[in-house]
C-alpha cells in the first residue's frame, strides 16, 4: 500500500478509484484489468467506487456482465464510463497543431471534472496510442501535485515499438517517466523493473505487480509449473 501514490494515505482510508485505458476490448490488458477489478470488489471494501474508463463502448456489456457474475451485489459500486478522446489517436501527421493543444486542454479539463480525487489507475498511458492523452496525463501530474496515479506498465514503446516512440516524441514535450510524489509504476515482470531501476527511476516509485490469474485457472495449474 505505501507504494501507491500519496503512500501516506492507507487502504483504510475510503477512496475512490478511476481505470483507465484506451478500450476494453477482449485481449490481454482488459482481462488484467476485469480480473484486478474483480479482486479489489470481493477483497476492498475500503475501495468505495470503481470508473473504468475508455475510449469506445463496445463490448462494456459483455464485460459488465462478466465482472457482475462473478462478484453479485459488489458489483453495484463498478460503472463504466466513455470518454471517445482516450480512443487510439490516428494521425497521418507526426506534429502537434494548435488544434491538438485545444483539444488537450478540453482533455484536461473533462479528467479534472470527472475524476478528480480518485486514485488514477492507468494501463500503459505511455504506449503511444494517443500522445495527447499521454500529455494530458504528464501535465496534470506535473501542475496538480494533489492528484494520485498509478502507470501500470505493460509494454514498452522503446522495445521495438519505434513508429510508436516517434509518434509519442513528437507530441510529448514532458519526460516520459515522472518522478514525483504522486505518481507510482506498476510493472508486470522482473525485467521490466529492473529496467526502470537502472534507467534511474527510485525503488520506491515502482512495484511489481504481477498479471492476476483466475482462481479457477490456478486450481488445475501443475504446481511445480508455477514459478
Amino acid at each position: 500500500v505505501e507504494s501507491l501514490p500519496g503512500g501516506e494515505r492507507s487502504l483504510n482510508v475510503k477512496t475512490d478509484l478511476a481505470i483507465f485505458h484506451y478500450h476494453l476490448f477482449p485481449g490481454g490488458v482488459t482481462s488484467v484489468v476485469s480480473l484486478s477489478v474483480r479482486a479489489i470488489l470481493a477483497h476492498l471494501p475500503e475501495v468505495e467506487r470503481i470508473t473504468l474508463v475508455c475510449g469506445s463502448d463496445r463490448h462494456l456489456k459483455s464485460l459488465e456482465h462478466s465482472i457482475a457474475e462473478k462478484v453479485g451485489e459488489a458489483s453495484a459500486r463498478l460503472s463504466f464510463d466513455v470518454v471517445p478522446e482516450l480512443f487510439y489517436l490516428s494521425r497521418e501527421s507526426g506534429s502537434q497543431t494548435d488544434g491538438d493543444l485545444a483539444d488537450r486542454e478540453a482533455l484536461k479539463r473533462l479528467l479534472r471534472t470527472r475524476y478528480g480525487g480518485a486514485l488514477w489507475w492507468v494501463h500503459n498511458y505511455h504506449l503511444g496510442k494517443n500522445p495527447l492523452f499521454t500529455e494530458a496525463l504528464l501535465e496534470i501530474a506535473e501542475e496538480s501535485p494533489e492528484q494520485r496515479m498509478l502507470f501500470h506498465i505493460h509494454d514498452f514503446p522503446e522495445c521495438a515499438r519505434y513508429d510508436n516512440l516517434a509518434f509519442l516524441e513528437s507530441f510529448i514535450r514532458l519526460p516520459l517517466y515522472p518522478v514525483s510524489e504522486n505518481v507510482r509504476y506498476a510493472v508486470i515482470n522482473n525485467r521490466d523493473l529492473t529496467l526502470l531501476e537502472q534507467a534511474g527511476m527510485p525503488e520506491n516509485r515502482v512495484v511489481l505487480l504481477n498479471n492476476p490469474v483466475p482462481p479457477d485457472e490456478l486450481a488445475h495449474t501443475d504446481p511445480r509449473a508455477v514459478r
